[in-house]
């Protein structure tokens, strides 16, 4: 279905989700860099310096109306926003306390929460075939990510904390991003998440850290952090924009679109693997999650 190159629409899409997988490759990996290297605030600050750097740019650039106000129908900016600034949260918690190895097998899981709030609310339009396809894509990409993510087929349960939350939190921010695109604009979306964050680093240097903390921060590990910021701005905002050129009009066409989107975004994990081909660091497990990965993203991008 989206993979007919011969559209100009589609081509757009995929050029568009390419973009986004390898700004959150380089965002994915300069967090964690950074978070083991700086008190979490610090970590937060530095990534939202460069998050709001771009936000403000594709504003300009776009020209867009921002509307941060409480209110019915800004629902989705602000759970957008707060829930991806409470995913970070966890996340760079987790990175304090656990390896990368022992906390990134289930991180992914967040596109599981994705596709059970799209049945949730979309269900009676979708066939059975569809449903049993969407599943079993989902499924692959999943277990692709675990096998992908972690040194073996092992689960530290003390992860799990973590795990629950950033998959929770995760999967209802996607969702979040991934709707209500035409009507809301991408720096809207942006701006809540900037806020939130900034909100959650100055409660973090309140109750845990002193102002004296950002004194002793080198910068370096700051101005990495502000481009991994300024990478994942870009990786939103190139997936928002995906989402809003596939809109169809049809409902169902629209939930098979935006969960290929979102499990498309997995990919970064695969540019992240031939990486380590190429440096000789790669595990057969490792490997053998990303083909799965790729194969159930060929499974989503084919159902109609």
């Amino acid at each position: 279905m989206i993979f007919d190159l011969k559209n100009p629409k589609h081509r757009k899409i995929l050029l568009m989700l390419c973009v986004s997988t390898i700004a959150y490759s380089v965002s994915n990996v300069l967090a964690y860099v950074v978070d083991v290297r700086m008190p979490i605030s610090a970590t937060v600050l530095s990534t939202q310096v460069g998050f709001l750097a771009c936000t403000i740019a594709f504003l300009l650039f776009y020209r867009e109306k921002v509307d941060l106000m409480p209110s019915r129908s800004n629902a989705t900016v602000w759970i957008y926003g707060i829930s991806f600034a409470i995913t970070g949260l966890i996340l760079f918690t987790a990175y304090k306390a656990h390896s990368l190895a022992t906390i990134f097998p289930l991180l992914e899981g967040g596109i599981l929460v994705f596709l059970a709030l799209d049945f949730m609310f979309h269900r009676k339009v979708l066939s059975r075939r569809q449903v049993a396809l969407l599943v079993i894509g989902v499924l692959v990409v999943f277990v692709g990510t675990f096998f992908a993510e972690s040194t073996g087929i092992t689960l530290d349960t003390s992860t799990l904390p973590y795990a629950i939350g950033i998959i929770l939190f995760s999967g209802i921010g996607y969702y979040a991003l991934a709707n209500k695109t035409a009507k809301i604009s991408d720096s809207s979306k942006n701006f809540a998440f900037s806020v939130s964050s900034a909100a959650i680093a100055a409660l973090l240097l309140l109750l845990y850290h002193s102002p004296a903390t950002l004194a002793s921060i080198r910068a370096l590990p700051f101005a990495a952090g502000a481009i991994g910021g300024f990478a994942l701005c870009i990786a939103f905002s190139m997936e928002i924009g995906a989402v809003k050129h596939s809109m169809t009009g049809s409902e169902r066409k629209n939930v098979l679109l935006r969960n290929f989107i979102n499990n498309f975004a997995e990919l970064d994990i695969v540019v992240v693997l031939i990486a380590s081909v190429g440096i000789n660091s790669y595990t057969y497990n490792g490997l053998f999650g990303g083909m799965l990965i790729v194969i159930g993203v060929l499974v989503l991008g084919s159902i109609s």
